[in-house]
Formats: structure tokens, sequence, C-alpha cells
């Protein structure tokens, strides 16, 4: 035979006959993300193979070499992600009176994950369109076979498995905290003394001035004043130093010119000294003297021309009166106020 018409493949081990010589490269060179498989041992010349490589074409070495590529698709990975929440402790509080705070520090949320070991079988894709300048192969068995005996294997290249998360809370509840609270509760008794009561004492028997006792204006005296009334000299509520006043019976006369009286009203009326005592418009106030300690001091009481009327009063001044002056009535008038007349000897 004629050189020009054999063709040894170094490869296969075989001649190919009708076809020009061509040395056939092995396989290029691949990646570490691919696995190469063997050529087979034993290689055909028949027509599947010469179509295969026919006159070492490139472009049907192209297709064997992009026949001999397949996809290895892994089973899915699942991940079991678990979160962990630990909730706010309980609190119990067993008090007596007290209420004692505690405050728990909420634990930050945790995660886990883990990985579950596959289940299932990897997928693999390989090429199974037979080119149509091929069709002297029966098949894809055929034609990879051919293919392989060209110089390609098969490369498998695995492509990165899908993860699908799954994931889960996980509760935790700490223990309940106990807080017991103690407290000290501290009792004030407060003893009510009350004063000796009042009783009458014998009247004084000297001058002395009325001094109001309680009040806005305690300290000042009841006394008269000159013309501060058509009728006579009301009794006012004065920080002047002339005037006295004394017992004679159970009356009270001033600078020894005449007796207090009362204007006569349906509930009372002022404290007075008429220029005319013997007008229908004015009646006598009766005194009593008081006190509490046994005598060492000494109030007076007073009761009008109605035995109702028995409140010494204070008020405040008027257009018609003034300064501050005296009223003696059954209740408290308005702009007034209750006091006593303490006994100051002078």
């Amino acid at each position: 035979m004629r050189a020009s018409t054999l063709l040894q493949l170094a490869p296969w081990g075989f001649l190919l006959q009708g076809v020009s010589a061509v040395a056939v490269q092995g396989a290029q060179e691949l990646g570490p993300a691919h696995e190469k498989r063997d050529v087979p041992a034993k290689c055909n010349a028949d027509n599947c193979a010469r179509a295969a490589v026919r006159g070492m074409q490139p472009e049907r070495l192209a297709s064997c070499q992009a026949f001999m590529q397949c996809t290895v698709t892994p089973v899915t990975v699942t991940v079991l992600e678990t979160k962990t929440q630990t909730l706010v402790a309980a609190t119990q509080t067993n008090r007596a009176t007290v209420t004692n705070v505690v405050t728990v520090t909420r634990t930050a949320d945790l995660f886990h994950k883990r990985a579950v070991d596959p289940e299932g079988t990897p997928v693999t894709n390989c090429p199974t369109e037979v080119p149509t300048f091929a069709s002297a192969c029966s098949g894809t068995v055929r034609y990879s076979s051919a293919c392989a005996c060209g110089g390609y294997t098969r490369v498998y290249t695995t492509i990165e498995a899908d993860t699908t998360t799954i994931t889960s809370t996980a509760t935790e509840t700490p223990p309940k905290v106990i807080v017991e609270v103690t407290s000290t509760v501290r009792t004030t008794a407060t003893d009510v003394v009350q004063p000796p009561a009042y009783t009458q004492v014998p009247y004084p028997n000297y001058r002395f001035n009325l001094v109001i006792a309680t009040g806005t204006y305690k300290g000042r005296k009841a006394a008269g004043g000159s013309n501060s009334q058509a009728a006579g000299w009301l009794w006012w509520a004065t920080t002047s130093t002339g005037a006295y006043v004394e017992f004679a019976g159970d009356l009270i006369k001033e600078n020894s010119y005449d007796y207090v009286r009362q204007r006569i009203g349906p509930s009372g009326g002022d404290m007075i000294l008429p220029f005319t005592s013997s007008s229908p418009d004015f009646g006598l106030i009766r005194f009593t003297a008081v006190s509490n300690d046994g005598g060492a001091t000494i109030y007076v009481r007073a009761v009008g021309t109605n035995p109702s009327f028995n409140q010494v009063q204070v008020c405040a001044p008027e257009p018609s009166r003034g300064g501050p002056w005296m009223w003696l009535g059954s209740g408290i008038r308005a702009g007034c106020y209750e006091t006593q007349l303490q006994v100051v000897r002078i």
C-alpha cells in the first residue's frame, strides 16, 4: 500500500484506508475543575470513526471536543438554620409594703447553622445530538467512542450545588426570678394632749387692756375710737395705748366713762360705746372671766342682747367703719373671724 493512502492513528493502534496521513494530537490539558476519562482500549476503523474525524478537519474535531463535555449537577445542599431566642425572665416579687424592681437583661438572638447530608444522586448531563456529518454513527455511544479514539476524552464539569436553607426558631425561657423584699414600716404614734378646760374665775379688780389673742390682728387692743360713729365710739382693733377698761360686776366700763354695749341686730351687732346709753338701739354686753391655767392667764367671754350672740369677732375694714372693728354675733360674719380677748393688766 502507498503511504499516501494509509493513516495510522497512534492513539488507536490501527490503520484507516482512503484518507491522508495526519498526526492526531491528544486531548487538551484541562483545569482542576474537570474530570477526564481514559481513551477506549480498542478503536474500530469503521465508517462512524471515519465520519467523526474525516481528514482531521478542525470543525469535526471541534464537534468531538464539544460533544465530550458533560455537566454534573450535584444534589441540592440543605442547611438547617436554628435561631435561638432567649425570653426575659419572669419576675415574682414577694413584698410586704415596698416593690423592688428587678431588671433582667435580654440575651441577644443567636443563630446556628448545620448542613444536612445530601440525599439523592447527582445528575449528569452530556450532549445527545450527533452531528449530521456523523450519520454513520448509530447513536451517541458510537459517536462518543469514535471521538474518544480521536483523542477526545469525556470531561465532566461539576457545577456548584444549590443550597436550601430551612430556618427554625428555638425559644429559651429562663427560670423565674423570685425577689424577696423586706420592708420596715415605722409607725409614729401621736398622743393628742387636750388643754385643760376653761373655768370661770373671779373678775379682776384692776385696770387692764383687752388684747386680741389670735388671728390677723393678734396683739392689738379692743377699744373705742373717738367720733368713729355718729352714734358713739365703735370698738376697734387698735394699737393705741391710751384706753383702759375695768370690770364693774359682769359689765366692762371703758376709761370710767360708760359700759360697753352692742348695737341690736337680727344676728348680732357692733361692740360700741354709744353717746346715748339709754337709746333702745343698744343693749348691754355681759362678760365672764375664764382661765385654763388657774387664773394665771385670764380671758373674757361675752354674751350680747341675745344669748346666742356670744362669738366675739374681728372684722376687716369697711367703707362705713374704717379700720378693723369688733363684732358680737351668733355666727361668723363675712370678712370677720372669731377670737379671744385676753386680760392684760396695766
